[in-house]
C-alpha cells in the first residue's frame, strides 16, 4: 500500500513539473479584398513591338515568340501570376497589409541539358505597413505613378503543394522570418522596397500596373528611354476588376 502511494506521489510530482507543450501564436491573415485572377501582361520588345500574354509578361524572344512563347520555361515569361491578393495580417497585436502572389513556376529534372520540365506553383508574399496603401489614393490620373512600399517581411515559398497550401503556411513562414531577425541586420545596409507602377487611364477605365522588388529588379529595363520614361512592362485590366483587388 505504501509503495502504491509512493508511486502515485512520484507520478503526480513528475507530471506537475512536466513542460506544457503550447504552440506559439502565429500571425493571423484575414481576407480583405477579392483576388485578382485575370490581367493581360504587356512587353515592348527591343524591336519596338508590343507582345502580350494572359497573366504573364512575355519574354522577348524576337522571331521565335510564337514558337517558344508558351514552351516550358519560356512559357513562364519574365513574370507571371495565377492570383494576387492583398489581405490583413496581424502580428503581435499590430495589423499590416500583405500582398500574396501565386505564380506558375517549374524546373528541369536535368537542368544541364534542359530536359524533363516539371510544372509547379510557387508563392511570394510581401508584408508592409497598411499606411503605405494611402499612397495609392494620391496618384495622378493618366500618368505613370511610381510608388514604393517599405517591406517589413517577405518570403518566396517554392513549389508548394496546391492541395494543402493555405494562409497558415504563410503565417508559419512569417513567424520563422521574425525569429531569424535577419531583416533588422540587413536594413542597416539597405531598405527593401516593393515597387508599384500604377497608371490609371480614366477616360478608358483601364488600369496598368506592375509590382516588383525595387532592389533586385533591373529598373532601367522597365521604362522607355525617353524624357517621359513611360513603362514598357506592365499588366492591364479594367478599373472595376482592379478596384475589387485594390481600392484607390
Amino acid at each position: 500500500m505504501q509503495k502504491t502511494l509512493l508511486t502515485i506521489f512520484i507520478l503526480v510530482a513528475f507530471f506537475s513539473k512536466a513542460q506544457n507543450r503550447i504552440n506559439e501564436k502565429l500571425p493571423v491573415i484575414i481576407k480583405k479584398n477579392n483576388a485578382l485572377i485575370l490581367a493581360t501582361g504587356w512587353l515592348k520588345n527591343e524591336a519596338g513591338q508590343w507582345t502580350s500574354g494572359k497573366n504573364k509578361i512575355p519574354r522577348d524572344l524576337g522571331e521565335n515568340q510564337k514558337l517558344l512563347g508558351n514552351y516550358e520555361s519560356y512559357g513562364l515569361g519574365t513574370d507571371n501570376f495565377i492570383s494576387m491578393e492583398i489581405k490583413d495580417v496581424t502580428i503581435s497585436d499590430s495589423t499590416y497589409a500583405i500582398l500574396i502572389k501565386k505564380y506558375r513556376d517549374g524546373f528541369y529534372t536535368y537542368s544541364s541539358i534542359q530536359k524533363g520540365w516539371n510544372n509547379k506553383t510557387s508563392c511570394k508574399y510581401y508584408v508592409f505597413s497598411k499606411s503605405e496603401l494611402q499612397k495609392v489614393r494620391d496618384i495622378k490620373n493618366d500618368s505613370l505613378n511610381k510608388l514604393y512600399f517599405k517591406i517589413i517581411y517577405e518570403g518566396d515559398l517554392l513549389f508548394i503543394n496546391t492541395k494543402t497550401f493555405n494562409d497558415v503556411t504563410i503565417s508559419k513562414d512569417i513567424s520563422s522570418k521574425i525569429k531569424e531577425n535577419d531583416y533588422s541586420k540587413y536594413e542597416e545596409l539597405v531598405t527593401r522596397q516593393l515597387g508599384f507602377n500604377f497608371y490609371f487611364l480614366k477616360s478608358k477605365n483601364i488600369v496598368q500596373f506592375y509590382f516588383y522588388d525595387a532592389i533586385l529588379h533591373f529598373i532601367d529595363g522597365m521604362y522607355e528611354n525617353t524624357e517621359k520614361a513611360e513603362a514598357k512592362t506592365y499588366y492591364e485590366t479594367d478599373v472595376i476588376t482592379f478596384k475589387k483587388f485594390l481600392s484607390f
